[in-house]
């Protein structure tokens, strides 16, 4: 049932992607998308596959965000440009201040209005020793790393929009017995030793 219901919310959240370039809180669609998406398209093709999708997917993702973010390119190149200051792909998580254990601390991929960068990751947002955000650029992966005790907490994130909105896709406990380790960059694969 649960795989049902997350493959639902996946290809929910794929049309309304394909249906709108700008689509804002509460549902309001304010310009359709003149892009032509094609179900030919390779890229679309690997997004709408349920195999490929993080919790899933024998590479961890890697294939489905990198798809996301050529399909969504201009919001993915804004995205970098607008974080550029608070992407930190050199420093240790192990460097963290502690963040409070909240109900996000668990496995879950999960769908939604798209937001902020920042207003995911409240309260912490103007105290950055919390998080680090973390970009893998060639593979087009989005993700913060937090930390409580010995437990890593990260946060996958989709480039929604032009204007760098956010949409938040996946949660992970950082442990090794998920294939989502694949995609963390080598600085957080070095937490599973």
């Amino acid at each position: 049932m649960k795989s049902k219901f997350l493959k639902v919310l996946s290809l929910l959240l794929f049309a309304e992607i394909m249906c709108a370039s700008h689509t804002y809180a509460g549902g309001i669609i304010s310009q359709p998308n003149s892009g032509g998406f094609s179900p030919n398209d390779p890229y679309v093709r690997i997004v709408s596959n349920p195999a490929n999708q993080p919790w899933y997917a024998a590479d961890g993702g890697k294939a489905y965000y990198n798809a996301w973010h050529h399909i969504q390119s201009e919001a993915f190149e804004n995205f970098l440009e607008k974080y550029s200051r608070i992407i930190d792909n050199t420093t240790s998580a192990t460097t963290l201040k502690d963040s409070v254990k909240n109900d996000e601390w668990h496995d879950f991929p999960t769908f939604g209005n798209a937001y902020e960068l920042l207003t995911f990751e409240y309260p912490d947002t103007d105290d950055f020793s919390n998080f680090l955000l973390r970009v893998d650029a060639e593979n087009r992966i989005i993700y913060t790393i937090r930390k409580s005790g010995d437990e890593y907490l990260c946060k996958f994130y989709i480039a929604f929009r032009e204007d760098a909105v956010v949409c938040l896709s996946y949660n992970w406990i950082v442990n090794s017995k998920s294939p989502i380790k694949n995609i963390l960059l080598p600085i957080d694969r070095e937490l599973l030793d």
